[in-house]
This record gives C-alpha cells, structure tokens and sequence, in this order.
C-alpha cells in the first residue's frame, strides 16, 4: 500500500484516455455495509474508523488493489480533495472521521470508506464497456464478501444507509457527451423518457452537481426488486439508443447550420488555442464544441483523445495538483493563466479544423 500523493499525481497526470464518440467512460458502483456496525451516518469517529480499517486490510490482499494507494481523506488539502473528486475516484460529500480511498494501482477501481456506507465500491473503463466494469466489480465484491461479513436480509437484499440504494446496491453510470440534443433543445424530452424507465440524467459529479460541456451522466434510479442482469441490460439498451439519437440529432445539425456550426468550431479552436487565461468553465464549454468536431471528422484522427485529455485535466483542482508539484504558486488568477499556457502548449501540435466539404 502506497500513501503518497505526490506519487499518486506523477502516475495519474498525463495518462492517456481512451476517447470514443459520444460516451467518456462507464462506472459501476456497488453500496455496501458491515454486518453488527452501526452505518456511518450513525457511528462514532471509532467506530467509523475501526470499518475502514477492517476494510482496506480486507481489500489489500486482494490482487487488484496490489500496490495501490490509499489516502485519510480529512487529511488531504482542498486542492487534493478536488483532485480525487475531479478523477471521480471520492464524491464531493466524502469527509469526516475514517473517511478514505483505496485507489488501485491502474486507477480502474477504486473503495471509498465511511460516505453514506461504510463501503463504495467503484470500477471504471472506458467509452460504454459496462461488461468489463461490471465483470471486474463483481468479482472484487464476491472476494470482499469471503472475509467481510456485509449487512444482509432476505426480504430488501443489502441494507443501505439511504433506501433507495437498497437490494443489490448497484449503481451503473455512463458519461455520455450530448450536443446534439441540447443543440436541438431535446434534452427535456430525453430527461423525461429515461425517468420513465427507471433512468436518471445528472451532471458530472453526480446528484446535485451542474451539467457543464453538454456532459450528461446516465444511471439507474432503481436496485431494489431488479436484478443485476437487468439493470446491466436496461443500461445497455438505452446507452445504445441515447447514442445512436444523439448523432442522428447531430447530423440533422449538420446538414441545417453549416456554415454557423463551423463558424462556432473555428472560433472555439481560436480562443483556446491562442487565449492568455481561460476559466473552467469557459473552457468545459469550447471543449465540448471541439468534441463534436472531433467526432464529424473536421479535426485529424487522434484530437478527441487529446480534447479528452484537456476535459479532465484543466480542471481547477488538476492545475492547482500539477502546480504544486512544480512549486508554483496558484489562486483563481494563476489558475486561469496556467489553464490558458496548457492550452496554447497542447493544441500547438494539433492543426487547425478543416472544412473541405463541410461548407459546400
């Protein structure tokens, strides 16, 4: 077991994303408690922190929490709280006596202790696979589940601090990027139909957070008297259909505004290609204009995978992390410069967009 983050960062920062069209990564979220303990929302600092330990001594035998790092969370600075945040490995709510974070070693899986639950098990991969993150999610718990008695009844399934994680305490999300539909004004219409299903639509970081970049993330509302299987199928399917609308509502775009779409595209690649300072959230907004060029071929094969590189690592907590390692000194003024240089460095290799039939 590791704990230093400033190690942490120098393996995290500058790995390469992996980019497909429209969905940005899945992640499927597994709630559970210790039999015989009071949930954390009722325990004591000791209590709390006799859970995490119990846990993380649990999962570090495990092999896919070999090497990994792990971080008292009321210790971490804000900057890198954010950072964890940010990366999605803690949710923002995380904190207090025995909270923490094991974080494997290829940053694909990761046990947060002591939020609602004592533990949240989250696994992450790329563009939709749901099988891969659900496969390796399952058998993390089930090895969990050989030494760690978790709490259990025959009537609801796994017992849960909030009701509505109840049963099999499986959360499945996917971050699905969906200009089109707003482009289009449909996302209303869209936020209706998954509610009906049993879906919900949130921003980045979950329940409460703002959708920034037209970055919408997809998850079951239900788990309790549904499967795991039919959750996974009910993901799937409206994964497909959401993506398969989304770049129909992108054509029609296409084929309607030309000419103001890449006049918006060259004028996002402008300014954060030649831009002093930029803010966060200026730039979420540009990036995501760029994405969708991406995804019509009007930038050189390779771009989306940089572009999604730039989504996660301009963030406020990414750029104060990777100043602090530098010795620089960073407040909301620097940030936004540092954010700009970032820019100007990284889409100085990436050719401006080209429309050769775009505007005929």
């Amino acid at each position: 077991m590791r704990t230093s983050f400033e190690e942490f960062l120098v393996e995290t920062l500058g790995a390469p994303a992996e980019s497909f069209p429209c969905a940005l990564g899945v992640r499927v979220r597994l709630a559970r408690n210790l039999a015989g303990m009071p949930f954390p929302c009722r325990a004591d600092a000791a209590v709390r922190s006799a859970a995490a330990e119990k846990i993380a001594a649990a999962a570090e035998r495990l092999p896919a929490f070999g090497d990994a790092f792990r971080f008292d969370v009321p210790l971490l600075s804000a900057p890198r709280r954010n950072f964890l945040v940010e990366r999605h490995f803690i949710s923002p709510d995380l904190d207090g006596a025995g909270s923490g974070v094991l974080i494997s070693r290829f940053r694909d899986a990761a046990l947060m202790f002591n939020e609602e639950d004592h533990l949240r098990l989250q696994v992450f991969a790329g563009g939709n696979d749901f099988g891969a993150a659900w496969a390796k999610a399952r058998e993390i718990d089930r090895a969990l589940a050989e030494t760690l008695d978790f709490a259990f009844s025959e009537k609801y399934g796994f017992l849960t601090s909030c009701p509505t994680n109840a049963g099999t305490g499986l959360r499945i999300s996917v971050m699905l990027h969906l200009p089109g539909f707003v482009m289009e004004g449909q996302m209303e219409k869209i936020l209706r139909a998954l509610d009906a299903v049993g879906l919900t639509a949130r921003g980045c970081f979950g329940e409460d957070s703002e959708t920034r970049g037209c970055i919408f993330q997809i998850s079951n509302e239900h788990t309790l008297g549904i499967s795991e299987a039919e959750t996974l199928a009910l993901m799937r399917r409206w994964t497909d259909d959401i993506v398969e609308q989304e770049l129909a509502a992108r054509r029609r775009i296409f084929a309607r505004e030309r000419g103001r779409f890449a006049d918006r595209i060259a004028r996002a690649y402008g300014t954060l290609r030649f831009a002093v300072a930029l803010s966060s959230d200026e730039a979420t907004e540009l990036l995501s204009l760029l994405r969708a060029a991406c995804d019509a071929n009007l930038f050189p094969a390779g771009t989306r995978e940089r572009v999604d590189e730039l989504l996660l690592e301009t963030g406020s907590a990414h750029i104060a992390c990777r100043a602090s390692l530098r010795g620089e000194f960073c407040d909301a003024e620097r940030e936004n410069l540092l954010r700009g240089r970032m820019f100007r460095e990284t889409l100085s290799a990436v050719r401006p967009p080209r429309f050769p039939d775009f505007l005929k």
